[in-house]
């Protein structure tokens, strides 16, 4: 998955904010900061996982491009929601009808999120919003998924946070 520019930009302004020691690495603690700004969650096994798959020369630090890389990959993920066949697919296996009627149990979006596509986010925080008995209709599935999107791509440079601050 290929970001834009304006992707690129705020993944470098938030590198540089959370790269305190000026090393150009960033260690599991500074990932959680950067991911934690993007609206991601990840648990210490997530933050691991990803260090590993992009982890070049194994050192557990991600360099610029390592960083590009994981953002990558969390965005792939998230846009494999993006198809709307994908997304009645979807409602149907965590239970939903077909026809696009019923609930989906709130344990279940869970751990299809959380385990099965492995998305690094807070989706207890998404459900609350949309859950009042334990199920989630079509529409809440919806906006769960259209929040998840929203969360995998970072936000323009401009908005994070010492942006201003650090630049040299």
């Amino acid at each position: 998955m290929v970001l834009t520019q304006e992707e690129i930009d705020a993944c470098r302004a938030a590198f540089q904010a959370f790269d305190t020691d000026k090393t150009g690495t960033l260690d599991v603690a500074a990932l959680r900061g950067v991911l934690g700004f993007l609206g991601q969650k990840p648990t210490e096994d997530e933050l691991f996982m990803m260090i590993a798959e992009v982890d070049e020369g194994m050192s557990g630090m991600l360099d610029f491009g390592e960083l590009l890389r994981v953002i990558e990959v969390q965005k792939a993920k998230a846009l494999a929601f993006d198809d709307e066949g994908d997304m009645i697919d979807a409602f149907v296996a965590c239970g939903g009808r077909a026809d696009r009627q019923g609930h989906v149990k709130r344990e279940t979006l869970v751990r299809i999120i959380k385990k099965d596509f492995g998305l690094m986010i807070d989706i207890e925080e998404l459900i609350n919003k949309v859950d009042t008995d334990g199920y989630v209709d079509r529409g809440g599935v919806e906006s769960v998924v259209e929040a998840i999107q929203l969360s995998y791509f970072p936000i323009p440079s401009s908005s994070l946070p010492y942006a201003q601050v650090r630049r040299d």
